[in-house]
């Protein structure tokens, strides 16, 4: 065997070290980059021929879930309102699924910055600091992710249809998190 970076893995035939850091920061990075697109996607919602969202009554309605806000839409009037909002709470201040959705979407985001500096140091430093670094983004993320999506399913008696950024939140999570364990497991093998 060669040194530095030509030394086999053993876990991975004909990957070397180099290969799975450098995979290991493209992954982090594919998954940054879909984290950062869930922030101004549409998670999904549901369209009624009559309904209210926000206090008003519409004939036909689509409401849809973003990361930050949920919006309403009924033929030519469009009604934005963020999930901090007092005026998403109901009278009670308990609106079901409202507590999840404050937590993830802080989460979602936290896991985005955290990735994102995972994969930038798994590309640039030496050691494992960037693949375990990685990994705690793509945990921060799921974590985020999943409080997110529980919270607003639960605000819409789970009968939304899920759009692009549903999809993208858990292929971005994904991706991260397998990009922290091949740095890991390169790291590891480099030790032993």
């Amino acid at each position: 065997m060669s040194r530095g970076g030509c030394l086999r893995t053993g876990l991975l035939p004909g990957m070397t070290r180099m290969d799975l850091k450098m995979t290991s920061g493209a992954l982090g990075i594919a998954g940054a980059l879909c984290l950062l697109l869930v922030q101004f996607l549409s998670w999904g919602g549901v369209s009624q021929e009559g309904g209210s969202a926000f206090g008003f009554s519409f004939p036909d309605s689509e409401v849809e879930a973003h990361t930050w806000s949920m919006q309403a839409r009924s033929g030519s009037d469009e009604h934005s309102e963020s999930w901090y909002s007092d005026d998403m709470e109901d009278d009670e201040g308990d609106t079901p699924g409202l507590a999840q959705v404050r937590i993830g979407a802080p989460l979602l985001l936290g896991g985005l910055i955290v990735a994102g500096l995972g994969a930038v140091l798994a590309l640039a430093a030496r050691g494992g600091a960037g693949a375990m670094v990685l990994l705690a983004g793509g945990i921060l993320a799921a974590l985020g992710t999943t409080m997110f999506i529980l919270g607003v399913g639960e605000m819409f008696d789970g009968e939304q249809d899920w759009a692009a950024s549903y999809y993208l939140a858990i292929l971005g999570c994904v991706l991260a998190v397998l990009g922290g364990v091949l740095g890991l497991v390169g790291q590891n093998r480099q030790a032993s």
